[in-house]
């Protein structure tokens, strides 16, 4: 039982983590400052202002970053239930046994 808290513990942590902000951390990297900057860039052509490109480039990117965080818990949450239930099912057979 205590291997599972220590999962359970890790998968929350991990999660916690996907789920900040990303506004709340400490520098976002070099590769989401260039995307979001050609993204900028692009909506200045389409006709925006500087601010409200800025500011819509950066809505779609976090939007993009929580899509792919929500879409990472489900897969981590499957994975699990599935572990969970691939476990009842061993315990199950060793019960039937004895």
């Amino acid at each position: 039982m205590a291997w599972t808290k220590a999962v359970f513990l890790d998968v929350y942590r991990t999660f916690h983590n996907q789920f900040l902000p990303v506004r709340d951390r400490a520098e976002p990297s070099a590769r989401f400052h260039d995307a979001t900057t050609a993204l900028s860039i692009r909506l200045r052509q389409a006709g925006l202002g500087m601010h409200a490109a800025q500011q819509q480039a950066l809505a779609r990117m976090y939007a993009l970053v929580q899509s792919q965080a929500a879409v990472l818990f489900y897969v981590e949450v499957y994975w699990m239930l599935a572990m969970a239930s691939t476990i009842n099912v061993c315990q199950l057979i060793s019960a039937e046994k004895k």
